[in-house]
This record gives structure tokens, C-alpha cells and sequence, in this order.
């Protein structure tokens, strides 16, 4: 599924509260039984969401995502400052038996200091625009699973010797076309 500007002559749908576009299968392709059974999914999820429940570890939000996919996509999105990742640019997917996932991320480019990092991410925002991720942050479980997740990536992949070295190594790649360019 994604949550993006439909191509020319690709049915959305609404499902959760959400305008989403079905990827795969496309819309033409799928059964009515299909289309309704995510849209059913989708509104059953927003409903827990919206409910006094949400956080039950049983019956809440839980039930119906992979936790660790929204917790990493959120991350990404906060980590990157990208602004679309709320309204534009993003997929997510549901494996036949198992729970929805974020994903894959796409789109970067309105993104790394592209708005104001003060706003952007605000819960009440987000809300207004009516995507789970405030339902999600009003969860003392999903933040504390966040921050885990968030010092885990900062002890290794997201460490500062690590973006440096990334950066390093992109910059060596350009450096002798930087002198061609030049000329």
C-alpha cells in the first residue's frame, strides 16, 4: 500500500482514515473480497487506535502492526527531518497471516533540513492530519520501545564516527570528479 499522489488512472481508497493506493496487487487485479478485507483491516486498526484500549498488549495496535517496523520507519523519518513522511511517499505492507509493516522508506528528497525541524513532527500536527503515528506517541510503550531502538542505532549504525565515516567515503568517491568539474 501507499499513502501518495495516485498515478493516472490508479483507484485510491480510503482505509484507517487514510487516502492509500494498493501497490501490489493493484487495484484492477484485486478481488472485491480482497479490497474490502484491507479496508476492513485498516478501519479495524484505526478503531483501536481511536479507543480506550489502543495500548492493550492484547487487543491494542499491537494485534494488527509490527511494532518494530513503525518504531524503525519513525526513526528514519525524525532522523532524516522528512517532511512527506506523514502524507506523501509512504508504503507499507501486509504479509498474508502476519501484521502491517512500514515500509520500504522512499523519498528523501524534501528531507534533511528541507522544513522546520520544530514543527514538522509535532503530535498535534499529526493528528490533525489524521495518521496513526499520534495515536502511537501517546503510548508510554511505543516511546520507551522508540527510545530503545533510538540508543541501540545510535551505539553502532547511526553512531557519529559511523555517519562521519559514510560521509568520508561518499566524499572520496566525488573527490576526483570534483576536480573534473572544475575544469
Amino acid at each position: 500500500l501507499k499513502m501518495d499522489r495516485p498515478d493516472p488512472a490508479e483507484p485510491g481508497f480510503n482505509g484507517g482514515g487514510l487516502p492509500l493506493v494498493s501497490v501490489y496487487p493493484k487495484a484492477r487485479d484485486m478481488t472485491e473480497a480482497q479490497s474490502n478485507w484491507i479496508k476492513d483491516y485498516l478501519n479495524e486498526l484505526a478503531d483501536v487506535l481511536a479507543g480506550p484500549n489502543s495500548n492493550d498488549p492484547v487487543h491494542g495496535y499491537a494485534k494488527y502492526i509490527d511494532v518494530d517496523s513503525f518504531v524503525d520507519d519513525h526513526i528514519l523519518m525524525t532522523f532524516s527531518k522528512d517532511i512527506d513522511s506523514h502524507l506523501l511517499s509512504v508504503y507499507m505492507f501486509k504479509p498474508r497471516g502476519g501484521r502491517l509493516h512500514m515500509g520500504p522508506v522512499w523519498d528523501f528528497d524534501r528531507s534533511l533540513g528541507s522544513s522546520d525541524p520544530e514543527t514538522w513532527s509535532d503530535v498535534a500536527d499529526l493528528r490533525a492530519k489524521g495518521f496513526w503515528r499520534a495515536q502511537l506517541l501517546d503510548d508510554p510503550q511505543f516511546v520507551e520501545s522508540w527510545g530503545a531502538r533510538w540508543r541501540q542505532l545510535r551505539s553502532g549504525l547511526f553512531s557519529t564516527e559511523n555517519l562521519l565515516a559514510i560521509i568520508d567515503g561518499f566524499a572520496s568517491e566525488i573527490d576526483e570528479a570534483q576536480v573534473r568539474d572544475s575544469e
